[in-house]
């Protein structure tokens, strides 16, 4: 029973692999057959150049009449033709690669800006980014290079097959012999191969992870002077990667070897026959030059298709990998749904834990916040306000009860439960430092892509941001990697500003004024209060005195 439970999800895996490269491949067949053709027009102006210097030297040395001057020049032409062909296949390749390893990547991200906040949270974004850029790049290889590969070698090894026994039936039957011994040995490689090539794929993900989490806290491991310990979890696990790789290394040379003593064999083979036969009178010279050619057509398939192992596991290690991102449940699609007037917002019984086994955040919870209300949300840390938040931008999903947008009275509004599609009727200021790299005007156009310079300005006046108007840049100064190039508290007013240029009606700020002084932070809840009179404004904060300039405060 478990033997055939365990057959049945190889199969079942095998089907989704199967499935997963149909999908990416979908629009580059029509480059990959092209590419495939091209290889083997490439290979028949080969065997066919091979052809023409056995005429040209049999016809120099008197076997037979044919004209020398148009034998070399076709010779030529074979050649020329072979050139380009390859050229092609070049071009064609390259030109598929970039536009293979575009589509996918774009393919990849879309789904993980689509998939649920915490389903995406169980993997280290070094990891993700890992993915991402290499395991991609494994997957455009299979594509784009290994099966067309895969293709032409397979039939140049077909085609040499067929003119060894043009030029003699007997030789050709020790390639058919040798086949099965390689076959078989190329499973055994392929899982030895891919074993290994997972591992190595895993501690490739966990360094990135160090690295890029090192950076981005690199001001806390200063001050804590915790440097060197990174540096040795850094050497620890470059440490794992070097004996992952090494061992790889060792096995992949053991089997090249192997191969390359085995085509040394039959080189030897080939040249001693030739040899045997020329001394006979039962081959031309032309014959013998031909057949020690024909040895490379066939041993450079056979190596090559030995080479394209490495690659067809790194892939389908990568299919693996990336079908775990591919996996994560997105979020439910549908059209945007927003309320013109202001709504008022009513959790019912509200139940939700993160996991099953975790104690609940909220247990039938009910809050009511009316329309246009000015309201704090306090209580100590760890009590759920930030938890609140994310269920109500439907970022997180209650296991119990219900959480509603409840329209101005209006005949043709019903109520509506929070969703992905009820998010445009929210404006959201996470906590700490949310700016990304580009310039204040690209962060603010975040909030509205539309935005006129006239709603800039006045975002920018509300959020008490005015300071970007003293800048050399003005809106167009550029900042770095998390907003570098201004404090916290001007990062979170830029924040605050792009924020208000949504449309939404209902204002969450969490923690939103942490790293604002009290004169800045009365200003800005005095501007809130004014210019966004008529919307809903919801406080997450641990400062008194935010929480005394709400209309109501509800404890958690």
């Amino acid at each position: 029973m478990k033997k055939q439970q365990k057959d049945k999800k190889v199969k079942k895996d095998r089907r989704e692999k199967l499935r997963y490269i149909r999908e990416v491949s979908a629009e580059q067949r029509g480059r990959i057959l092209l590419s495939c053709l091209t290889g083997i027009l490439g290979v028949a102006f080969a065997l066919a150049f091979i052809y023409a210097t056995k005429r040209v030297i049999d016809t120099a040395t008197g076997i037979t009449d044919d004209n020398l001057t148009h034998i070399a020049v076709l010779t030529v032409v074979l050649l020329t033709a072979q050139l380009l062909c390859g050229a092609a296949d070049t071009w064609i390749s390259t030109r598929m690669q970039i536009e293979t390893g575009n589509a996918l990547r774009h393919r990849l991200f879309s789904r993980l800006l689509q998939s649920r906040w915490n389903e995406l949270e169980r993997f280290h974004t070094g990891d993700v980014v890992n993915r991402v850029e290499q395991d991609t790049t494994a997957i455009v290889t299979l594509l784009t290079s290994s099966v067309p590969a895969f293709i032409v070698t397979s039939i140049q090894l077909l085609a040499a097959f067929l003119f060894f026994y043009f030029l003699d039936p007997s030789l050709p039957w020790l390639i058919v012999a040798i086949l099965p011994v390689f076959l078989s040995g190329s499973r055994f490689y392929m899982r030895r191969m891919k074993r290994y090539t997972h591992d190595i794929r895993n501690s490739d993900g966990r360094i990135q992870s160090v690295i890029q989490e090192s950076l981005q806290h690199r001001i806390v491991i200063k001050t804590l002077e915790q440097g060197e310990r990174h540096l040795d979890k850094l050497d620890d696990l470059q440490d794992m990667l070097h004996s992952q790789v090494m061992g790889r290394t060792r096995f992949s040379l053991s089997a090249h070897m192997l191969v390359a003593l085995a085509f040394s064999g039959g080189y030897l083979t080939a040249f001693l026959w030739g040899a045997v036969h020329l001394s006979a009178g039962c081959i031309t010279f032309g014959t013998m030059t031909a057949f020690l050619q024909l040895v490379g057509k066939v041993q450079r398939p056979v190596f090559d298709l030995s080479r394209l192992i490495p690659s067809v596991v790194n892939a389908l290690t990568a299919i693996d990998r990336l079908l775990e991102l591919e996996r994560l449940p997105a979020e439910a699609d549908g059209d945007s749904i927003f309320l013109a007037s202001t709504p008022e917002l009513e959790l019912k019984d509200v139940t939700f834990r993160y996991t099953p086994d975790d104690r609940p955040v909220f247990s039938r919870f009910s809050c009511r916040f009316p329309a246009g209300s000015c309201i704090a949300i306090v209580g100590e840390t760890g009590k759920g306000k930030t938890t609140l938040i994310r269920l109500l931008l439907a970022l997180a999903t209650p296991q119990e009860g219900q959480i509603l947008l409840i329209p101005a009275k209006h005949p043709l509004e019903t109520n509506h439960t929070v969703s992905p599609q009820t998010r445009k009727n929210f404006v959201y200021v996470p906590q700490g430092n949310t700016l990304f790299s580009g310039t204040i005007r690209d962060n603010l156009l975040m909030g509205n892509p539309q935005a006129s310079q006239e709603a800039i300005y006045q975002a920018l006046q509300t959020a008490t941001a005015d300071f970007v108007f003293h800048l050399p840049d003005g809106v167009d100064s550029p900042l770095s990697e998390r907003g570098g190039g201004l404090s916290e508290g001007q990062a979170q007013r830029i924040a605050i500003a792009r924020a208000l240029l949504r449309p939404g009606n209902i204002l969450l700020l969490d923690e939103a004024t942490s790293a604002l002084d009290p004169d800045t932070e009365r200003l800005l809840i005095k501007n809130l209060r004014r210019d966004c009179a008529g919307k809903t404004c919801i406080f997450v904060t641990h400062h008194p005195a935010v929480a005394e300039a709400c209309e109501s405060i509800v404890r958690l």
